[in-house]
């Protein structure tokens, strides 16, 4: 009887690290499904893949565009991006008269295979920052297999400072 239970923790133990990519849906509807290798089918049917173990990070940089998008202001720097392992999230400034708006596009490659999500498809900051926010609350809702996260402070590179 150790036996089995034994060998049944095992299996479900190298099933569950075998998991490393979440393919997030990218019209935030169906549930995350999770794979060990990524297709082309799987990117063109609409799926935004995310390493398993990167989820915290990738939440943390969403939460802090998210509130920048929801103040009007003017910022100093013309473009920058967030890495969270495999996925890039590059961020562009659109000046406009009364507060800067942001084009906002995450990437991510696995084996060669690059899949994208454009964060910001609305004209205004308050859409698209509804926009991530119902990307996170989907993220929390379907986070089955996926472990707690903590709070992260993203860090900034590729950092380009507005000349004037």
């Amino acid at each position: 009887m150790n036996r089995l239970f034994f060998i049944i923790i095992q299996f479900f133990t190298f099933s569950v690290h075998g998991q490393k990519i979440a393919l997030l849906s990218t019209d935030f509807k169906s549930p995350i499904l999770y794979t060990d290798s990524l297709t082309v089918e799987q990117v063109s049917s609409g799926h935004f893949a995310v390493n398993v173990n990167d989820i915290d990070t990738l939440v943390g940089s969403l939460s802090y565009l998210k509130n920048l998008l929801t103040k009007m202001t003017r910022s100093k720097l013309e473009s920058w991006e967030f890495r969270t392992g495999k996925t890039t999230i590059r961020t562009f400034r659109i000046p406009k008269a009364y507060g800067d708006r942001y084009s906002i596009l995450a990437k991510s490659t696995f084996d060669n295979i690059t899949s994208s999500v454009d964060l910001t498809t609305e004209k205004n900051n308050k859409r698209n920052s509804e926009r991530i926010d119902k990307l996170l609350k989907y993220i929390e809702k379907n986070r089955t297999v996926l472990k707690e996260w903590y709070e992260i402070n993203p860090k900034m590179y590729n950092v380009v400072v507005v000349k004037e």
